[in-house]
This record gives structure tokens, sequence and C-alpha cells, in this order.
């Protein structure tokens, strides 16, 4: 026998990147020890930070020399959610640690009982084309833009901020919340409502 001599194998290691919050692409990495035919680099996301490929995933055969590959969001989610980088080789999975961002998001603002005019903002990322926004309202609980009344919002300031006028009011209880549609998808803010009471004056005769 010759002398032993130590080596260390190196396993799979998945780096999960940060996400761009304007774009919402994400370059991570992978570094393997060896070569494989059958690989598959994805990226996992979902509302809870227990994240895996039985999740909503993106992915791509294809990587650079580095192991990097970049991937975007296009059907963006609501709120804060959770993402992680996951690679596939030959049918085991290996992830990268879990982060998150705030994803599309509708805030619904106060109403001005006197003007009857409700604020709101808006996030959602740039370069959509395709897109309206406004308050809808009625006296359904969950009012929504294409069932119940809404109104379209002035512009948006340079903080995605955008006001809303009331119209054709119904006596009662009124429901309203601000919305955002992105292609076929709506975001809605939260509900509030008020009461829109008759008022009834003084006979003159």
């Amino acid at each position: 026998y010759g002398d032993v001599m130590p080596f260390t194998t190196k396993g799979v290691e998945v780096i999960t990147g940060d996400m761009d919050p304007s774009t919402f692409e994400v370059t991570s990495k992978v570094e393997m020890g060896a070569d494989f035919n059958k690989i598959r680099y994805g990226l996992c996301f979902g509302a809870t930070e227990n994240l895996s490929v039985q999740n909503s995933v993106i992915g791509t055969n294809e990587a650079e020399q580095d192991g990097s590959y970049t991937l975007r969001l296009n059907d963006i989610p609501y709120g804060e959610f959770f993402y992680r980088a996951y690679v596939t080789i030959n049918d085991a999975t290996f992830y990268g640690e879990v982060k998150s961002l705030e994803g599309n998001k509708v805030v619904t603002g106060e109403l001005d009982e006197e003007t009857m005019t409700v604020s709101a903002w808006v996030r959602f990322p740039s370069g959509y084309d395709n897109f309206t926004y406004g308050i809808c309202y009625g006296t359904s609980s969950s009012p929504s833009y294409d069932r119940d009344k809404s109104v379209n919002g002035d512009r948006f300031d340079q903080e995605n901020n955008f006001t809303a006028t009331l119209t054709r009011l119904p006596f009662g209880k009124v429901y309203y919340r601000a919305y955002i549609t992105i292609g076929q998808k709506v975001y809605y803010g939260e509900t509030y409502s008020f009461e829109h009471k008759m008022i009834i004056g003084e006979p003159v005769d």
C-alpha cells in the first residue's frame, strides 16, 4: 500500500438569489461536485415558508457555466410571499434558502364622506400596459369590479397613490374596496363599509 491521502467530495449546494422587487426576477446558483445529464433548475414560491416542488414552480433546463440561472415570476402573488431555489437531479431535489418578498398589493384607504372620495395605494411591477385600477362598491360584502359598480381612479402620483369618487350610491350599507387588474387577474384591497342614509327634508307646505 501507498500513503493514505484524504479528499473531500463536494455535494450539491443551492443558493437562492435576491429577487428584484421591480421586475420579480431572481438569479440563483447551483454548485455541484459532478456533472449530471438530467437536471432541472427551478424556483418554488407560495404563501408559506414550508416550500417544495409541490407548490407553484417555474424552471429551466439551462444554466450558465458557473451554475447560475435567472427566472422571472409573471404570475405575481398578492401580498407577502416566500420563494426558494431548487435543483432536481435524477429525481432527487435539493433546496436553497427560503426568502420572502412583497408581491402585488392593493391598500384601500379612507373615505371622505363629504365628497365621497376614496383614497387607495397599489403596488405592482413596472412594465405592464394592460391594467386598470379604481374602487368597486355596492351592497355586496365582497364587491367586485365586474359584478358591482366601479369607478376608475385618477392618475397615480409618484408613490402609486390614487383617488376615486363614488357616484350613484345605493342607500343603506355600502361596501367598497380598491382593485387593480393586471391582464386577466384582479387584486383587491381591504373591504370597508359605511351607511349611506337618505336625508328627508322638512316639508315646505
